[in-house]
């Protein structure tokens, strides 16, 4: 639904620019915690030295040309636009909670308010087909829709990442952030779109060399060896002579040590790989570990029999040395 509004008359000749502005929610993954940390510390640091203004600002539209003037102050702040029938409650409820999660980007943001009973000509041309709607306009496009029946959260979660902008963070870092947590909840889809996007963007510092190693993983998260290597061989030609940052060289390691997983991962049996499936689930069942021993040994897999035969003499000696100490 809110592609179509791309094409409304109001913002045919408008110069679009859509942010790449995703959050999704966290799992647990292998992606380094210092390297999150330090992102997420840096936007918390940020956040905290704003001083909100809670004197959020409405409009009522007159007319269409009225709604045009103020759409194109969306390249100074957010303009979140609010449709809705004034005798519905449904609306009347809705409108509280947007006010409520919209007090905190008050500095950022204009929330404009359309009757679709006073303006049904408006409404026609927006495509609206249901209230309550909320869109969020940024650089004169809706970048975002929230429609009834939705998830709220994910609306709010794009009005979160503008405001960041709008307030003068760094917006590399923000969709560095974006891209981690993307790897986090193995969203290979998103992560894979989002850095093709970095790469491509003219908005955005496109060289930046970790756009490049999130991209290659999210080709580790659909395990595909050959776009994983193309990836790295592409980051060694144009960055690893000159790179200098040392938190990229360690992202750079930590992508190397991913690559060599799937290595090992696509060289192993069907069998192994369902044994070692089965310890994930119960990382504590020796006998799953004399069992990926055995099956190592049968495909000639010593490497992963030697591996595995460590783990378990390691094991066997802990709880040895634990009995000693209770005696």
């Amino acid at each position: 639904m809110i592609r179509k509004l791309f094409r409304t008359p109001i913002f045919r000749r408008a110069k679009f620019y859509t942010p790449a502005l995703y959050i999704y929610s966290q799992q647990n993954s292998k992606f380094p915690d210092e390297s999150m940390n330090k992102l997420k510390n840096q936007a918390q640091q940020f956040n905290d030295d704003i001083a909100v203004d809670n004197k959020l600002q409405h409009v009522e539209v007159i007319d269409t040309d009225h709604f045009s003037q103020l759409v194109q102050e969306s390249d100074q702040k957010i303009i979140i636009v609010y449709c809705f029938a004034s005798r519905s409650l449904e609306c009347k409820n809705f409108k509280e909670v947007l006010i409520k999660n919209m007090e905190q980007y008050s500095d950022v943001s204009t929330i404009i308010n359309i009757d679709i009973d006073k303006h049904p000509n408006l409404i026609t041309q927006l495509q609206i087909n249901s209230v309550p709607f909320a869109g969020a306009v940024y650089n004169n496009q809706f970048v975002d829709g929230y429609f009834q029946n939705e998830k709220f959260d994910g609306f709010m979660a794009i009005v979160e990442q503008i405001s960041r902008i709008l307030r003068g963070e760094n917006v590399e870092e923000i969709i560095l952030e974006q891209m981690a947590q993307l790897f986090q909840s193995r969203n290979h889809q998103r992560l894979l779109t989002l850095t093709t996007e970095a790469l491509a963007s003219e908005n955005i510092k496109k060289d930046h060399p970790k756009y490049l190693l999130f991209k290659a993983l999210a080709y580790v998260l659909m395990e595909d060896l050959n776009k994983i290597q193309e990836t790295i061989d592409l980051f060694d030609k144009e960055y690893k002579v000159d790179l200098e940052d040392m938190d990229t060289k360690k992202f750079y390691k930590f992508v190397k040590e991913q690559c060599n997983v799937i290595k090992e991962l696509s060289s192993l049996t069907p069998e192994i790989k369902r044994i070692l499936e089965r310890l994930n689930d119960n990382p504590q069942d020796k006998d799953l570990y004399f069992d990926l021993a055995m099956e190592a040994l049968n495909a000639k897999n010593y490497e992963k029999a030697i591996q595995t035969l460590l783990h378990i003499v390691k094991w066997i000696k802990i709880g040895l040395t634990e009995r000693l100490k209770k005696n």
